[in-house]
């Protein structure tokens, strides 16, 4: 039983609404059918051949067209409602033929094609309104970007796609860039110094580690890692100094020693808690470094160097010349190294500090690091380069023509030496001559690379790249597992004691502790 519906009101069916009158449907098309009949009108009659027939329209607005004026012709319908076939009918019928006959049939043909139209616009009508009310989606999706629904699909794209980094990595967001990130030596802390001169503390423990959020499939046996359901534990940030970036070491009894304003050292615990002055100098501080193995603490303040033990008293002083504007303790604490405008002092500790070779560089350097054994010194050179010290020898082996200043340097667990400052990895061995032992690691690229950090137990190294991207790689192997695919320059790397977690900071002030499960590396 079909209703009229007002103006105001959404019809089920326009096409049934157009080509309808009132949208009442073929029914009203079958009662004027019967009631010419009845009258002595017809249709199915024969007219001679050249009479003008019946207007040619599709289904029932043919026959409302015929009844309001038989000599008008509407305007002509699309193919959708069945034009094309009646019209060849009635030019036929013009020659001779029995036009009421077609007309008929056509009337019967466009009934059921109608009636087939409104069914299914109908059925998308009723899922587009059970779409509105919240039942079920719409049959097509909005597209994305346009409406919550289209963006509640991007996010859902998102989620089902995470990077290695959002699956490992806790983040921090830092007022401004981070400089440095250092463990300390019990490993249950990470400090993350800013040049706002502010510190943020993060533990490395979490209740959400990767090892408890990794699934295996029963018939493939495929690992996965299932993502985090709560936000990371919140950062203790302190200020140390204004406008300046803090010198942070760990220190061999727990916390740190950073160097304050005013020419102070202070020791600051893993909770963020700060102690009185450690030591107090009244002058600023311009390098600062701890050995582990001896607890002696070695600092410059401009004039000569200074070192100190546990209790903070004073054990030994020198006025070398050229002033270290660096400091680093060599692994079994026997020997400190020292930078100046353009040389490398090395000092031997038997007792008194005495200086025991001075190295002139090619440029001013940039950074220093020791090998495992002690026996050689890195230094990073600012015309884009490094320099390698033998230490019982005095010889000096140079690497040049870097397209960019060398500040990062690491050397690997088996004597393999890793440089920043290229497009690359750059890596040597540590059998043959400098200019023989380049090992190819990683994929030569168009961006550098910032920062570097050798795994302490395998044969890896973790470089960050200026675009923000972070791979780890073998040593002398091309492949690269890519932690991060972007962010912002990559400015400081550190890897944990066991090599279980890796320190992250970058130029846009995000600081990151990714932790690796043993599966990850076998």
């Amino acid at each position: 039983m079909w209703r009229r519906r007002s103006a105001s009101s959404k019809p089920n069916c326009r096409s049934c609404r157009t080509c309808c009158p009132a949208g009442k449907g073929p029914e009203r098309s079958r009662r004027l059918e019967r009631s010419r009949r009845r009258d002595g009108n017809d249709p199915s009659s024969t007219q001679p051949a050249g009479s003008a027939g019946p207007p040619a329209r599709t289904g029932c607005r043919s026959i409302r067209s015929q009844r309001a004026s038989p000599e008008a012709d509407p305007a002509p319908r699309g193919p959708r409602h069945g034009d094309a076939a009646p019209r060849a009918g009635i030019e036929a019928g013009a020659g001779g033929g029995r036009v009421g006959a077609g007309i008929a049939t056509r009337s019967a043909n466009d009934t059921r094609e109608c009636r087939r139209g409104r069914r299914a616009a109908g059925r998308m009508c009723r899922a587009y309104r059970k779409g509105r009310a919240g039942n079920r989606g719409p049959r097509f999706p909005a597209p994305a970007g346009h409406g919550a629904r289209g963006e509640d699909i991007m996010n859902q794209q998102s989620r089902q796609n995470p990077t290695l980094f959002d699956l490992l990595g806790r983040c921090w967001q830092r007022p401004a860039p981070v400089t440095s990130a250092s463990f300390d030596r019990q490993g249950g802390c990470v400090a993350f110094a800013a040049v706002d001169g502010t510190i943020a503390l993060a533990p490395v423990a979490e209740a959400e580690g990767p090892e408890s959020r990794i699934r295996v499939s029963g018939d493939l046996g495929q690992m996965r890692i299932l993502p985090r359901t709560k936000p990371p534990a919140p950062l203790t940030a302190f200020a140390v100094q204004e406008d300046d970036a803090p010198l942070v070491m760990p220190f061999h009894d727990g916390g740190f020693l950073v160097r304050t304003g005013g020419g102070a050292v202070r020791r600051v615990s893993v909770q963020g808690e700060s102690s009185e002055d450690f030591l107090g100098l009244g002058r600023p501080v311009l390098a600062l470094d701890h050995a582990a193995q001896s607890g002696v603490t070695a600092l410059s303040d401009g004039e000569g160097l200074c070192l100190l033990d546990q209790a903070a008293n004073v054990i030994g002083r020198s006025r070398t010349t050229p002033v270290p504007t660096a400091l680093k303790f060599s692994p079994d604490g026997r020997h400190l190294a020292g930078l100046g405008e353009d040389s490398l002092v090395i000092m031997a500790l038997d007792g008194e500090v005495s200086v025991q070779r001075v190295v002139t560089l090619p440029s001013r350097p940039t950074g220093l690091a020791w090998n495992r054994q002690a026996d050689r010194i890195a230094c990073g050179l600012e015309i884009g380069g490094l320099s390698i010290v033998d230490v019982s020898l005095g010889r000096t082996d140079t690497i040049l023509d870097f397209p960019a200043p060398v500040r990062e340097l690491a050397w690997g667990v088996g004597g393999q030496l890793v440089a920043s400052g290229a497009y690359r990895i750059a890596a040597w061995g540590a059998d043959t001559e400098a200019a023989s032992r380049a090992l190819l690691t990683g994929h030569t690229g168009l961006i550098l690379v910032e920062a570097v950090a050798a795994h302490p137990t395998r044969d890896l190294v973790a470089a960050g790249y200026a675009d923000g991207r972070i791979v780890v790689a073998r040593l002398g192997g091309r492949d690269e597992l890519f932690v991060r695919p972007f962010g912002g320059a990559v400015t400081a790397l550190a890897w944990s004691a066991d090599g279980r977690h890796l320190a992250v900071g970058d130029a846009e002030g995000q600081a990151a502790l990714i932790t690796f499960p043993p599966q990850l590396f076998k």
